[in-house]
This record gives structure tokens, sequence and C-alpha cells, in this order.
């Protein structure tokens, strides 16, 4: 069988107060969708994290019927979980009539001990669904006070299905979790303290193949688990990874990996740089990235979200190596940090004249102004 697998698509995530639904937008319709008409999979799956929150916002509820709609139309049937960003009962809505549509949607633990079955060339496929899950429900489903912890309770219930497993038949697993040993990144929500949330890889070995979710770096996880990452970046530590989905040849005796990219709207970039050259790029180059800068001016620098934010629009963080720590939007901060600094105050202000004023500050200029510094201090200390 040919399947598709993607994951993390996080509909209606903000990033520094910024939408991304134009950006997710634009992956659906220009990556994911063409991507399922060229390829015609088999089967699609979608493993965890559809939305970025709970109550999704109803933007980002359209955009996924949209991909419902078009799959449905295609004939493609969809296999989905919820993840741990996902509202379960909320996605679960209409799930059994959805099933006789080729939708598969699975928000509970005992979702997974109901698989998907599919003829696929002759063969036989079982899907199993497992949406993300806290070990105290999957103790419920299995009645069994004595499981402690994600790695005993995702054992033992993975266990159970595998003993129901047809020998006859390409298994496959879908699965919303933090395999033990993967490389994590910044935009992902910690499911628990340390590795108490981890998931011990070796529970999806009775599958041909494990389509995780959770991790937005593209990996491996353990033999037969595969996090195909999330399609765009979310935070800038993502910077480098290769973000794109996983087209997988399933059969009983392996497994074919093709990654296909994804082109993104708008890219998410760290730029390090001085004020003036940042300046130069941008009338020569305006970017509509989203952008992290790193200053390396070593003298104050006033105001540079508003110098910069008309060629960078998307400009979501700033640093600066005279400064100090990063901050994001607003000018404010700045200031603030701007006052708490040991430099020469005679320095801040040559520099405030020059970048503001557009002059150079005379000796006069400096003498008058460490002359009314002086006196300022003086009337803060409680002299006449």
């Amino acid at each position: 069988m040919k399947l598709l697998h993607t994951a993390d698509w996080h509909l209606g995530r903000m990033l520094y107060g910024k939408s991304l639904l134009e950006d997710q937008e634009y992956f659906i319709r220009e990556s994911f969708l063409p991507a399922v008409r060229e390829h015609r999979p088999d089967l699609v799956i979608l493993a965890g994290d559809i939305y970025d929150r709970p109550i999704a916002p109803a933007a980002a509820i359209r955009l996924f019927d949209e991909v419902i709609g078009e799959l449905s139309a295609l004939g493609i049937p969809l296999a989905a979980i919820s993840g741990n960003h996902d509202g379960a009962d909320r996605l679960a809505i209409g799930a059994s009539l959805l099933r006789k549509s080729g939708i598969f949607i699975a928000s509970r633990p005992e979702d997974v001990f109901r698989p998907a079955e599919f003829r696929f060339g002759g063969e036989k496929v079982c899907v199993y669904l497992l949406p993300y899950c806290e070990p105290a429900q999957i103790r419920q489903v299995l009645g069994d006070d004595s499981l402690q912890g994600f790695k005993s309770c995702y054992a033992a219930l993975l266990g159970r299905v595998a003993e129901g497993l047809d020998p006859d038949a390409v298994n496959v697993l879908a699965a919303h979790c933090f395999a033990a040993g993967g490389a994590v990144s910044d935009s992902e929500s910690v499911l628990y303290v340390g590795g108490s949330g981890e998931v011990d890889p070796s529970c999806f070995d009775p599958f041909q193949y494990a389509a995780l979710g959770h991790l937005h770096a593209p990996q491996r996880a353990g033999t037969k688990g595969y996090y195909a990452g999330s399609p765009l970046k979310y935070s800038f530590d993502e910077e480098r990874q290769k973000k794109g989905m996983t087209l997988a040849e399933v059969t009983r005796d392996g497994v074919e990996i093709t990654r296909l990219p994804v082109k993104p709207l708008r890219d998410m970039r760290r730029v390090r740089a001085s004020m003036q050259e940042l300046l130069d790029q941008g009338r020569a180059a305006p970017s509509e990235d989203y952008l992290s800068f790193e200053l390396t001016d070593r003298a104050p620098v006033f105001l540079p979200m508003e110098q910069l934010r008309p060629y960078y629009p998307n400009l979501l963080e700033l640093r600066n190596d005279w400064m100090g720590p990063a901050v994001g939007t607003g000018s404010a901060e700045l200031r603030e940090q701007l006052l708490r600094r040991t430099a020469g105050e005679t320095a801040i202000f040559r520099e405030f004249l020059r970048q503001i004023c557009g002059e150079d500050a005379t000796e006069e200029d400096c003498a008058l102004f460490s002359e009314l510094l002086r006196e300022a201090r003086g009337k803060e200390a409680g002299d006449p």
C-alpha cells in the first residue's frame, strides 16, 4: 500500500501574536492537496495535532473541513487521530458517520481496538488509530490500576493490540506520542517533566509501519516508528529542518520512504548583521519571511523595530549584542533595556542625536547634557 503520512498541522496557530492561517492555507492548497492528486496514495494518515488548541478558531475548522471534502471527492480515505493540542471530544463529532465516507477519526484510546480495514492491490491492510491519551485513560480502558506512567501504559495497551494482529495483513499504527530518544523543538508542548512522558519505541515493533505525530522534526523512532514532522516551521530553532510529508510504500516485507518537501508561503529565518546592513538589504529586497534579527552593532540602536518593519513586516524577534536579551514586538522593551545599560550616558546621548535627530553631538551639547544629568540625579537624591 502507498500512504501519505503527515502530522502536526496546528491549524489556527499564532506566532508572536501573528496568525499563521494564511500560511497553513497555502500549505494545504499548494502542497498537500497537489501531492495527493499527483501521488494518489491509497490512504492519508494525519497523526494528531490537527488544530493548535482545543477550541479551534472557526477559520481553522473550515480549513480542515475543506481537506475532508477534497479527499472524499477524490475517493482517498483519511485516517486521523487527535493530538495533545486537539479537543478530542469536539474532533469526534460525527466520527461514526464519517467512517462510512472513508474518513476515520479516532479521539479515544479504546478506538485503537477498532482498526480501519482496507484492501489495496489484493492485500489486506489494518490501520490502528491511537490518539494522544493520558495514562489514567489507558488504565481505565485496560482495567489495570497497577499501570503507572506513559511507558508502561502505552506498552500494555499496544501489547494488547499486538495480540490481535492479523499475521497475513499489513498492520499500520498511527499514534501521537513522544518516543524516547526523539529530537525536540521549541514549538512542541512539553508533555511531562523529564522523561516521564516518553514512550519506548520498541512498542511499535509489531507493526509494519508506525506513523507518529508530536515531534516536529522528521525522524525515525526505533525500527518501525517514523515522525513525518510538522509541514511548517513553528519556532526559530526549526530554521534548518527540512519540512515536508512522508510518502511510504508499506508491505509485509518492509517500507520504502520518500520525503515530499513543502515549499512554504513564508520561511522562518534568523539573521545576524549590523543595523545598517539590514536596512540596506531591506531597501534592496524587502522580505515577508518570519524573522529573528541579531544586531551586531556595538553601540546603542534606537527604535530598531520601527526602522526595520517597513522592509520586514514579519520581524518577530530582535536581539542586540550590545543590549543583551532578545525582545519581541514594540520599542518600549528596547528603551527599558537601554536605560538599564551601564555604558556611558554620553555615548548613548551621542547615538541618540545621531540616529534620531540626524546630527552629531558637539562638545557643547555633551557638556550641557552632562550638566542636566547631574542636576536631575541631584533632585532624585533630594538635594536642594
